[in-house]
């Protein structure tokens, strides 16, 4: 243990007296965070992708045979905690906007022709907010979920 403890000593007073060493293990570091980051938010938006489009063709179709002209895919509350690879599905359907894997882009893509969008509904209960994805075939409605007719 002595020997390691030795070697310990000498090795970090080397690295911290060569400050350009120093700076380039300290960009390493962030750059093998990032990509880390990056992987686990990838992972994340999938997983997250997937859970929306789960039974999405017979959510769809019993709404429409019960008369309705859209459905909610997922309703779940902020305080429910629910997370992917440990980021919160509210982030990622708030947040994801511009980043590879916004999972509300590809499920307006996956979707189509419904349209596809996000209602965030604020609860009177301890600053929550309930965020729900539906989706509508209403020829009246635009993608916030908004009846056009109601406009004119």
């Amino acid at each position: 243990m002595e020997e390691l403890y030795a070697y310990c000593v000498k090795t970090t007073a080397d690295i911290q007296n060569d400050k350009e060493k120093l700076l380039r293990l300290k960009q390493e570091r962030q750059q093998e965070n990032s990509l880390r980051w990056q992987e686990k938010r990838r992972v994340a938006y999938d997983l997250a992708y997937d859970y929306v489009l789960k039974d999405v063709e017979d959510k769809i179709r019993t709404a429409c045979e019960r008369g309705y002209s859209r459905t909610d895919l997922v309703s779940c509350k902020r305080s429910e905690n629910i997370q992917f690879n440990g980021i919160f599905i509210s982030d990622i359907l708030k947040k994801g906007y511009g980043h590879p894997g916004d999972v509300m882009k590809r499920l307006k893509e996956h979707l189509q022709p419904f349209s596809v969008y996000l209602k965030t509904i604020p609860l009177q209960s301890n600053n929550d907010f309930r965020y729900i994805v539906s989706v509508s075939w209403n020829q009246h409605t635009n993608e916030d979920g908004q009846d056009n007719q109601s406009k004119n």
